[in-house]
């Protein structure tokens, strides 16, 4: 994406004048880009700690008038109402003083002591785990197929880090010291925790499972609002684009066979799910930690993109009906195909094995 269109779609979601198309333009860039990510965190920094004294002229409308006056330049030789140019050139001003500041920001990101923080990429591949500590002593578990960015040392103010993917936490706590993670469409702000993310970006659900104590989650496309969870508590924020993805997918089947994803909340809290059998406080979001993959309930379409990550494999469907079989159950230490053949014994499906490739018909 252009970078002008980027600055403009980011200070239309900040100043509240951006509609739903260019929302989900700018969800799409800023899914598929880190550094978009990172621009609209300096951008959205600066907006919230933009000097005031702006002459009394409101941002929001100013910025409209700009917009306006960007589509409707007035002919060669006609004066503009003065108030229009005082408006136009304090829009101006600002969107300036948010582009300047970001580039501060960008440049003197992550200071301490005057001394630039060096950032690490961690990625792991399908089939392979991996567990860090960072340079304060939290803990991260991060689960196949993810991708965790983090400073080598955090500044003085602020712990971030930014996760694609699903990771555990064990946040060491620090109170004046607030961990942050930037998760996709969401941003969960902690003091001192262990909590589950799961945040695949074409998956068609967020969540985040709280196992002790508490964490605060805002949505990146409407940061005023935040949500605290307690601890067991699951929150699920449904993915737009993977859902309507799906809700495209399957608008020829039975609504039976298919849900009506546009008629599910999309943001709702529920609880984790316990394991049977297991201790108590045991639950099926965060057991891929021990090496169980766990799943209820799922439909084998769901269940096949796990098994792609857990196995590093690429599962295809060559007739529709298996699609919507649904399957519990908990793989250990099975090959793909033993789990296959025990999926077997509660379906009637056949599949077909070629190298990393595996069809079902």
């Amino acid at each position: 994406m252009h970078n002008k269109r980027f600055v403009s779609l980011v200070t239309r979601c900040l100043s509240g004048n951006i509609t739903r198309e260019e929302q989900e333009e700018l969800n799409e860039e800023l899914q598929a880009s880190t550094a978009a990510r990172e621009k609209f965190e300096l951008l959205r920094r600066f907006w919230q700690h933009r000097p005031d004294g702006m002459g009394g002229v409101d941002p929001s409308a100013a910025y409209r008038l700009v917009q306006e006056r960007l589509s409707h330049e007035p002919a060669r030789g006609k004066r503009r109402p003065r108030f229009r140019r005082q408006a136009f050139l304090a829009a101006a001003v600002l969107l300036l003083l948010i582009l300047a500041g970001a580039l501060l920001y960008r440049y003197k990101p992550f200071s301490r002591d005057s001394e630039t923080v060096k950032w690490i990429t961690l990625s792991t591949p399908r089939k392979e785990k991996r567990h860090i500590v960072l340079e304060d002593g939290t803990g991260i578990w991060l689960n196949v197929d993810s991708r965790l960015r983090y400073p080598e040392r955090f500044g003085k103010h602020t712990r971030e880090v930014y996760l694609s993917g699903e990771a555990f936490f064990e946040v060491k706590k620090a109170a004046a010291h607030p961990f942050v993670i930037h998760a996709n469409d969401l941003d969960i702000k902690v003091l001192g925790t262990a909590f589950d993310v799961k945040s695949y970006p074409g998956d068609p659900t967020y969540e985040t499972t709280l196992l002790k104590g508490a964490i605060e989650v805002s949505l990146r496309s409407n940061p005023s609002k935040k949500i605290r969870m307690k601890p067991n508590e699951k929150l699920v924020w449904r993915n737009q684009r993977a859902t309507d993805s799906l809700a495209l997918m399957h608008k020829e089947k039975e609504k039976a066979a298919s849900p009506d994803w546009h008629q599910l909340p999309r943001v709702s809290i529920g609880e984790p799910l316990y394991l049977p059998g297991e201790d108590s406080s045991a639950v099926a979001e965060n057991a891929w930690v021990e090496n169980k993959l766990v799943f209820r309930d799922e439909s084998f379409e769901v269940l096949a993109v796990q098994l792609e990550r857990w196995y590093d494999v690429h599962i295809r469907f060559k007739r529709e009906a298996p699609r919507y079989y649904r399957f519990s159950g908990i793989f250990t230490r099975e090959t793909v195909e033993q789990a296959l053949e025990a999926l077997q014994m509660t379906e009637s499906f056949h599949y077909r094995i070629k190298g990393n490739d595996i069809t079902i018909f």
